[in-house]
């Protein structure tokens, strides 16, 4: 026991030798009375002071330095904040109003090609005018066209691609005697003189043909298209086009744009256009009798709406939609490689997306025939307000699916750059994401 006690008291006697008691006391220690008198005469002496320094000059310095906190923070907002600029017919009017609404609500401003931007919507083709700036691009700058997509957009030249889906289609004057001796041994053939303006278009007899107009182009026409409750349509494919190497192309499976004939095709009449041409001025699917139940009663979309018709007609549209995207498969693949050869012409391939509209006819074998490629499909709802929803839809994915939905699209492109990512891709890629903008291309 005794030693016991004798341990414990050396344990004690060495803990009350701390290195902290053995340490000499500072002029200002607050363990000491000597320290204590001391800092409350210093409180004492300052708060004094105080009272004779001008209010005014308190108020003054709390303000200066408040108004530089509140510049700082406000100018690394604005920094961060994305701006875009438009170029071409109607950038700032009505005709993109969808495209600004978007735009905005993404956190955009809208600026000129003299700022630091960050996205060019263009609805003309911008490479001609602006080919100084866009050549050579920021890697956070996109634009909404690629260099040489006319290869696809030009309604001559994919006509006359004799491409699968395409109906036969004849350049002039070039294609002249090839297109007498097509004639001849079709006789029953009707054809269409065309184009690029989409303007004029109507069934034509030979002798109405003007074989010296270099501007247009004779196609074959469709003369036993699929009707619905007796009216002609075409349906509207929205397509994005990521990049041309490795080749990435995307549907858009939210909707489809289906404009109907305003005039029943039967009787034929070549000279009524409003039978057999979609204009301005089309039958939207709501006032189709056999589609505006399920458009406005179940609230089903075009496509939707066209599917149930089908449907009740014991007819299955799968077929229909395979073809349809194989048909944006040729067309686009056949195309790959002329685009790919001036996209070499710029400092870099990735700046740049494409967002088309591919139109097609059905006829009455469930055939799908490829029209055109619009360059700058109308997205546009003053003829047809209940358009609205898809135009939005289509313009707010599209901004998502290329990476300029927001405003961090800079310091993540930053750090893409320094760490690189683990993707990878084949030469043409399969994606399918729901309602956003998909792929078929295989």
């Amino acid at each position: 026991m005794s030693d016991n006690k004798k341990q414990r008291n050396d344990e004690s006697g060495s803990s009350s030798s701390s290195p902290i008691q053995n340490t000499p006391s500072s002029f200002l220690d607050l363990r000491t009375t000597h320290g204590q008198v001391l800092f409350l005469v210093i409180t004492v002496a300052i708060s004094s002071l105080v009272q004779f320094i001008p209010r005014e000059f308190v108020t003054n310095t709390l303000t200066v330095f408040t108004s530089k906190s509140t510049n700082v923070c406000v100018n690394q907002t604005q920094k961060t904040k994305p701006i875009y600029w438009t170029y071409g017919k109607g950038a700032n009017d009505n005709h993109l109003r969808h495209v600004h609404l978007v735009l905005e609500r993404l956190g955009f401003d809208l600026g000129t090609n003299e700022t630091d931007w960050d996205l060019l919507w263009a609805h003309d083709y911008p490479f001609r005018v602006f080919y100084p700036k866009l050549h050579q691009l920021k890697p956070h700058q996109k634009v909404n066209h690629f260099p040489g997509c006319g290869y696809l957009t030009n309604k001559v030249d994919l006509a006359t691609s004799n491409l699968k889906y395409i109906p036969r289609a004849f350049k002039l004057p070039k294609d002249k005697d090839d297109f007498l001796y097509y004639s001849n041994k079709f006789p029953n053939k009707l054809f269409v003189q065309k184009n690029n303006q989409h303007r004029d278009i109507y069934v034509r007899n030979i002798t109405e043909i003007d074989f010296e107009n270099n501007d247009t182009f004779i196609q074959e026409y469709v003369d036993n298209p699929l009707l619905v409750d007796g009216h002609k349509f075409d349906i509207g494919v929205y397509v994005i086009i990521t990049s041309i190497d490795p080749l990435r192309v995307y549907v858009y499976k939210g909707d489809m744009l289906f404009r109907y004939c305003p005039i029943k095709y039967y009787p034929f009449d070549a000279k009524i256009l409003d039978k057999y041409v979609v204009g301005d001025d089309y039958l939207p699917t709501w006032e189709v009798p056999s589609l505006a139940q399920y458009y406005t009663s179940l609230g089903f979309g075009m496509k939707d709406s066209f599917d149930a018709y089908m449907k009740t007609k014991g007819k299955s549209t799968e077929a229909i939609w395979i073809q349809v995207e194989d048909a944006i498969r040729t067309a686009i693949l056949a195309k790959e490689k002329l685009i790919a050869d001036i996209l070499k012409k710029f400092k870099s391939k990735n700046n740049f997306f494409e967002m088309m509209r591919f139109d097609l006819v059905i006829d009455d074998t469930l055939k799908v025939h490829l029209l055109e490629a619009n360059m700058s499909p109308n997205l546009s709802s003053a003829h047809f307000l209940q358009n609205t929803l898809l135009y939005e839809q289509v313009i707010y994915n599209l901004l998502n699916l290329v990476g300029v939905g927001s405003s961090l699209h800079r310091e993540s492109l930053r750090k893409s750059m320094l760490q690189g990512n683990g993707f990878k891709c084949p030469k043409v890629e399969i994606v399918d994401v729901g309602k956003k903008f998909s792929m078929k291309i295989n």
